[in-house]
């Protein structure tokens, strides 16, 4: 049956795509994107008398095409499937993802002045994620007024991430409720937003103040914040930002957080690199009324520029994480409430990068009856190779010894050790032209 979904998926982009074909042959291009990443963990709760070493492969595939239909309105589609494969052709469990629509949206260019609108569904991730971002698999439900020009952009969004209610919540004559009526249903989450950047300096210097609300019920949080990038002097490229989360998480309890990220890079002229970054997640304090642990808008990942071509800071870290995602998200204890510190080095050529990275991390605050923030430090690796300009490989490795925070405030004591993780991947895209 998924097989048939597959089949269908795909029969359906052809067919629109030669569909699309017949109005403008030199108009419609498309592309494939596929990547297979390889986790491997040792040890992520950091107690060595639990065997937990596991491995798994986490695949995606998407076809994609893009239409230009003149008068500049434009439409992209793309459907694929990502997840942790591994189905047995005759077993049948686990169950793989399904393909769907990744993203789907309509573009209307200039179509109010110097305003575009883009409408359906696409990606969402502003900086490097630490507000919003979709994950990078599949977008959210939305549209974008925008605007973009040498000096000045602006995007100006509604999104709607998760859709309560809707057809299956409707009951007819002679089932549960009364004509008309429905059951109680979950609340539909809705995001607005306003994202403008100032670019001084032709475009050296960009200065973004922004905004994002979100309701959800009496869930009402507001994030304010202010994300400024540099590189006006010759081979160095600064970042800062700075957001403060507050509103009402319910009739009772107010947001009181900040998160903020600091990072540094100088490029030496044969290709080596240096630089350092600074994260905090501001924590709850537990003899407050109010919420001071900072969570991003909708649990999502943080980005953090994808410089090891995944979310998250380093893979050890990652390892501890939930789904190896690196959400910022009340459930997710080693990626909340957290302070963390980089300094790297690294080389970069046209077929071949390296990168090795020291990471700190400990806690921002302490629960009661504790003590000891240190969490511990990271060493990883990171190195990508492109063969013969076709395929690119990489792998990125890490080993996180704990600090004295869970050796003595979470009382793992001797049986204490280090974390293992990260890992291999593959990735291959190529685009093509319809004729």
């Amino acid at each position: 049956m998924k097989s048939k979904k597959l089949i269908f998926c795909l029969i359906f982009v052809f067919v629109f795509s030669f569909f699309l074909r017949a109005e403008d042959e030199n108009k419609i291009t498309g592309g494939v994107v596929f990547y297979d990443y390889n986790f491997f963990w040792q040890n992520s709760d950091f107690n060595k008398e639990t065997n937990d070493k596991d491995a798994f492969s986490y695949i995606h595939l998407d076809f994609h095409i893009n239409a230009d239909l003149g008068s500049g309105v434009s439409f992209f589609a793309s459907i694929g499937s990502w997840g942790q494969f591994g189905q047995h052709p005759v077993w049948g469990v686990p169950a793989d993802p399904r393909a769907t629509m990744l993203e789907g949206y309509l573009n209307f260019d200039k179509l109010i002045g110097p305003l575009s609108v883009k409408i359906g569904k696409f990606r969402f991730l502003y900086g490097d994620g630490i507000v919003a971002f979709d994950g990078g698999e599949d977008g959210t439900l939305g549209m974008n007024i925008y605007s973009r020009s040498k000096s000045f952009d602006i995007d100006l969004f509604y999104r709607k991430p998760f859709q309560g209610g809707g057809i299956a919540e409707v009951y007819y004559p002679g089932t549960q409720s009364s004509i008309g009526q429905r059951d109680e249903v979950d609340l539909s989450i809705h995001v607005l937003g306003v994202y403008p950047t100032i670019k001084l300096s032709n475009g050296k210097l960009k200065i973004s103040p922004y905004l994002f609300y979100r309701k959800q019920g009496e869930n009402k949080p507001l994030w304010t914040g202010l994300r400024v990038e540099a590189s006006m002097i010759k081979n160095l490229s600064l970042k800062a930002e700075y957001v403060s989360l507050s509103g009402a998480m319910d009739d009772t309890v107010n947001y009181k957080a900040y998160a903020f990220l600091n990072g540094v890079q100088y490029n030496l002229e044969n290709g080596f690199f240096v630089g350092g970054n600074v994260y905090r997640f501001s924590g709850d304090d537990d003899k407050t009324a109010d919420s001071e642990l900072y969570v991003s808008i909708i649990d999502s990942p943080f980005a953090n520029g994808f410089y090891h071509w995944w979310p998250g800071l380093g893979p050890a870290h990652l390892m501890t994480t939930g789904y190896g995602f690196s959400c910022i998200a009340e459930w997710n204890p080693t990626m909340t409430n957290l302070n963390a510190f980089d300094i790297y080095a690294g080389y970069s050529a046209k077929n071949f990068s390296f990168r090795t990275t020291y990471w700190n991390y400990s806690r921002n605050k302490l629960l009661s009856g504790q003590e000891n923030k240190a969490m511990g430090s990271e060493i990883s690796f990171f190195g990508t190779y492109n063969i013969r300009n076709i395929i690119t490989i990489g792998t990125s490795i890490g080993y996180w010894t704990p600090g004295d925070h869970f050796k003595k405030d979470l009382g793992l004591g001797s049986n204490a050790s280090g974390v293992l993780g990260g890992f291999i991947f593959l990735y291959k895209d190529f685009n093509f032209k319809i004729k």
